[in-house]
């Protein structure tokens, strides 16, 4: 009898953990199963922009989206920082139009441009009282270099991150599970849920699917205070122009390029490098196929930079670097002008 007794609940207590995980798996099944609205992807895309920032120096890419049906834009201050240039378009259109700067944190990595063109353009739904919770799920939008509307699903995994990254300060971040890369900075962050925009990408950790975004909540008093103060009439447009510069000024700006180019690859800002390619080159290479012989090239560190040769138009210039196994690597770069842009027209590896 007591045998009985003691094996009665042992066996109630197998059928409940079994009862458990039926239900666990059952609930898990379910969940898999929910598809996301592709129409929020879709309406979301509509109002996504490219952002090409350029100066004598670099072409810097990132993303934006529409704020209002006036054309002003959304993005990153990094973006667009020390722009002598600033080209947009629509990722869902072809052609590029010049914006202005309407506002830009010095703390803050916020930016608000406009664009003439994009008027009564769609915007996006915006929930600026949105605060975020672990565990929402989320969607993050952008347009880099060579592709069009990238997508990244996850969750929000992390709340009240702070950091700088200089000149800027990251205060109440979120920290997301979706991957951000550098040319999805200024790219929305979009609920779930709701379809509304509730944050900005801003910063990604390199080759990893963890990514940082500010809350529309804590910067859209900001940015709505740019918009009402702004006098459309004064705004400077700035479209690409002419270079006109001494043979001085072209050899000291082709070997800024080449610096430039290898601190990207160091920084593992790969998009950006491979803006600084010509045509040729970037016929050549696919962005993909760019980004996986440098990823090879673990560690890279530049070790001396130096004008080998003027050439015709061009200038021939040797980089010496050495790899985290600390073999040598040299490359060879011409730079030359390219529809009035310093590019590397050619690129080979010894």
């Amino acid at each position: 009898m007591k045998r009985r007794q003691r094996v009665l609940p042992l066996l109630l207590s197998c059928i409940f953990i079994i009862l458990t995980i039926f239900v666990s798996i059952l609930i898990y099944v379910q969940i898999g199963k929910k598809t996301i609205n592709t129409d929020i992807i879709h309406d979301t895309q509509q109002s996504i922009v490219k952002i090409e920032a350029s100066n004598n120096y670099q072409i810097k890419t990132g993303s934006g989206f529409l704020l209002d049906s006036n054309g002003h834009i959304v993005t990153n201050a990094h973006v667009i920082e020390n722009a002598e240039s600033i080209m947009v378009k629509l990722s869902n259109q072809q052609g590029y139009f010049p914006a202005a700067i309407v506002g830009m944190g010095e703390k803050e990595d916020i930016a608000v441009l406009h664009v003439k063109e994009f008027k009564n353009q769609p915007p996006v739904d915006i929930d600026p009282e949105y605060i975020g919770d672990i565990g929402d799920q989320v969607i993050a939008i952008g347009s880099p270099s060579e592709i069009e509307n990238s997508v990244s699903l996850g969750l929000i995994v992390g709340t009240n991150h702070n950091f700088s990254i200089e000149p800027y300060e990251y205060n109440n971040l979120y920290q997301i599970s979706a991957s951000i890369t550098h040319g999805n900075s200024g790219g929305p962050l979009v609920s779930q849920k709701s379809g509304r925009v509730i944050g900005i990408n801003a910063a990604g950790i390199n080759d990893t699917d963890i990514g940082f975004s500010i809350p529309i909540s804590s910067v859209y008093g900001l940015i709505s205070d740019w918009v009402q103060a702004v006098d459309h009439s004064k705004l400077p447009y700035l479209a690409k122009s002419k270079l006109a510069l001494s043979e001085e000024e072209l050899l000291a700006d082709a070997q800024f390029i080449a610096e430039q180019f290898f601190e990207n690859i160091e920084g593992y800002d790969y998009i950006n490098a491979y803006t600084m390619l010509g045509n040729e080159l970037q016929n050549e290479w696919s962005y993909t196929d760019f980004r996986d012989m440098f990823v090879q090239l673990t560690q890279l560190k530049v070790e001396n930079i130096e004008l080998a040769k003027k050439m015709t138009s061009r200038y021939e210039i040797i980089v010496d670097t050495e790899n985290g196994n600390e073999e040598k690597i040299i490359f060879t770069l011409h730079i030359g002008l390219e529809n009035d842009q310093l590019k590397i027209i050619s690129l080979e590896q010894k």
